[in-house]
């Protein structure tokens, strides 16, 4: 949960963001998509959390994939231009 929680915080403050987004249907949310978060560990690397959702609404699923594991979204709302993921 706190990997999840620091990735959607760096996700929030744009810091060392990358984002990539397919759309995939026009009836799709401004979320929806493929998000790449690319963070600096400060000793020269860096680590990618990858976010793929899909928004119905203000209803966000999906999934959020790191290099040693997977984990489903399956509890996110948007509200506005804010959004929030809990598991």
């Amino acid at each position: 949960m706190k990997k999840i929680a620091g990735a959607c915080l760096l996700l929030s403050i744009g810091t060392a963001v990358t984002l990539a987004r397919n759309q995939d249907s026009a009836n799709a949310g401004p979320f929806a998509g493929r998000w790449v978060v690319r963070a600096d560990d400060g000793d020269g690397t860096f680590r990618e959390t990858v976010f793929a959702l899909d928004q119905r609404g203000s209803a966000l699923t999906g999934r959020v994939i790191n290099p040693t594991n997977e984990q489903p979204i399956v509890d996110g709302t948007v509200m506005g231009d804010n959004v929030r993921i809990d598991r």
